[in-house]
């Protein structure tokens, strides 16, 4: 990421914080649009893939999510850390599947029940 954009992710988390600190049901609305936002850029980003014209990593969008995770701090994490991890890895897990082979969803899922 270059400066600008790191820059733009850590003000997205400052504000985050102080709005996690201040009305959880605020954050929570804003934190539901921006794995929305996430989501449907997985979904692109998997057109893209099965097209054969890869711009980005699917799995990509799961690294930003956890960069803005530590970047919000503990309370932050502890309010929506896990669930936007299992969510986006889960979807992102499901739409390379769906594009390149549906049995890698079957084998990842079976490993995890296994793995458990």
């Amino acid at each position: 990421m270059g400066k600008s954009s790191n820059r733009r992710l850590k003000n997205i988390a400052k504000d985050l914080a102080l709005l996690a600190s201040k009305s959880e049901s605020e954050f929570l609305r804003k934190w539901d649009n921006l794995v929305s936002m996430w989501l449907s850029e997985v979904e692109r980003r998997g057109t893209l893939l099965r097209k054969g014209k890869p711009s980005e990593p699917v799995f990509g969008i799961l690294e930003k999510a956890i960069q803005l995770l530590s970047l919000c701090g503990p309370e932050v994490e502890a309010i929506v850390g896990q669930q936007t991890r299992e969510v986006i890895k889960h979807h992102s897990s499901k739409v390379v599947a769906r594009e390149l082979d549906s049995r890698l969803y079957q084998m990842i899922n079976r490993n995890q029940y296994v793995k458990q």
